[in-house]
């Protein structure tokens, strides 16, 4: 698969996973992370764990290893607020958000909260 046809992939996504659908999404960044194994996949792919099969636990531990490997990323923290608030902890869920504004003032995370 070429650069651009990953690029491709992985935008289509992100996009699927931004309107809902889970099923799509872990298709599309599946094969992605197939023959690219970076924490921005990983932590969109966490997200598609918790939401459409309920692993929270995992998809949380997911997004923090992400995190280490990218702090400066708000993509991470995003998914993992977003994981959290799924588990039903909406404190916690907030300091997420709040750690990943600390980055950047990303307006996804602002939205969310």
């Amino acid at each position: 698969m070429t650069d651009q046809e990953l690029d491709e992939m992985t935008r289509k996504g992100i996009e699927a996973l931004e309107k809902g659908y889970i099923h799509s999404a872990q298709v599309f960044l599946g094969q992605v992370a197939e023959h690219r194994n970076t924490p921005e996949i990983h932590t969109c792919l966490a997200y598609c764990l918790a939401k459409g099969q309920g692993r929270y636990h995992a998809a949380i531990k997911s997004c923090q290893e992400s995190i280490k490997r990218e702090p400066d990323n708000p993509l991470h923290y995003l998914f993992l607020g977003r994981i959290v608030l799924l588990s039903g902890d909406k404190g916690r869920a907030i300091e997420a958000w709040r750690e990943g504004l600390k980055v950047t003032p990303d307006p996804k995370i602002i939205e969310e909260m």
